[in-house]
Parts: C-alpha cells; structure tokens; sequence
C-alpha cells in the first residue's frame, strides 16, 4: 500500500558489479519498495531481460547477441547503449524514479549512462556497486544450471569482469560520483536493508 509520500525526490540508481551479485534481484526489491513510498513513476531498465527478448525474436541480431553472451563474452559496448537510449526516450522523464540493472559494463556504457542522466536531469544519480568474491560468483552461478555457466565460462566471465567493469568505479569517480559499495555476500533481505540505508529511503 503506498502512503503517498508524493515529496520523494525523483530517484536514479544503478546497479553494478559481477555475474551473481545479485544486482537484478536487488533492482527489483528498490523497485518494489519505491512503488510502496512513492506516487512516482518508476521505471526499470533490465539489460538481460531486453537482450533476451531480442534473443527469442530470432533474428539476426538476436542469434548474434546470443552466440556471444552463450560464449561467456561481453557484448560490444554501444549495443545495450542502444537499447537504453531507445527506452529511456520512449518511456523516462526527470520527474520519475530510475532503477537501471545490467547496462553498464564497459567505460563507453558508462560515459553513456552518465550522459543520459544529465539529459534526463538526474544528475544526482547514486551508483552502486554489489561486491562478491570469486568463489562466491562460482558458487551461485553453478547453482543457476544455466547452459552457458559451465566452469570455464564462469571464470572466463570472472576475469574478464575484473578487467573491464570492476575498473568503472573510476571512470564514475572521474566524473565525480561516489560509487556506493555494497557487500553482496549476506543475504537477500540483509542487502536490500543495506541499499535502502545508503540511499537514505
């Protein structure tokens, strides 16, 4: 039940970090939460979930993106740009709530996102960050009995994580935000309790 608390300062967060962290279950969770404290508008980006449908699409693009992500490999980096600029411009204003999962894992998706929050003027966008540890990341995705979860493919995942999304939390400090770390090991409830107090809701 909401209680109308329509004074909420409109709200963009976005989540990041490893395969497993959680990061669409917790997306989820602050959406859920949003909508019981706030009359606003709250829209949700999740990059897996729009990857799929184009994926069940069957065409081109989608037996492409799928040969990749089946592959244990990151997209390239303007694709889920698009996609975000497409809903964002279709669906987003200043005066809704944003909670993004999944869009960000390379510095061009994040020079993207960044942008695209100053258009949208939510330049006070919170970033945060759900922290694993490898052999957490190796545990839950196993447990996911997912074809492309094999033990090669989650470690390729590992390192290639470390590479190139772990070092994002200097590019947002670059453009002068304080990426929030939250330690993603406890469990589900514990961490959405820990989101909401950083976030101050």
């Amino acid at each position: 039940m909401q209680n109308n608390n329509i004074d909420l300062n409109p709200l963009a967060v976005l989540f990041f970090g490893p395969s497993g962290a959680g990061k669409g279950t917790q997306a989820e969770l602050l959406r859920h939460y949003l909508q019981e404290i706030s009359d606003r508008k709250i829209i949700n980006i999740d990059m897996g979930k729009k990857l799929r449908e184009v994926v069940q699409e069957g065409r081109y693009a989608g037996r492409k993106i799928d040969s990749i992500i089946s592959q244990g490999e990151f997209l390239p980096g303007t694709v889920p740009v698009y996609f975000m600029y497409d809903y964002l411009m279709e669906h987003f204003r200043p005066e809704d709530h944003l909670v993004a999962d999944g869009v960000v894992r390379t510095a061009v998706q994040a020079q993207a996102f960044h942008e695209a929050m100053y258009f949208f003027e939510h330049t006070d966008y919170k970033v945060i960050f759900l922290e694993l540890s490898d052999e957490s990341i190796k545990e839950r995705l196993m447990g996911r009995k997912r074809s492309d979860d094999t033990p090669d493919k989650i470690q390729r995942r590992i390192d290639e994580y470390k590479e190139k999304v772990l070092p994002l939390i200097n590019v947002f400090e670059s453009f002068g935000k304080d990426v929030i770390t939250v330690d993603g090991e406890p469990s589900e409830s514990e961490v959405h309790s820990q989101i909401k107090t950083v976030l101050q809701i």
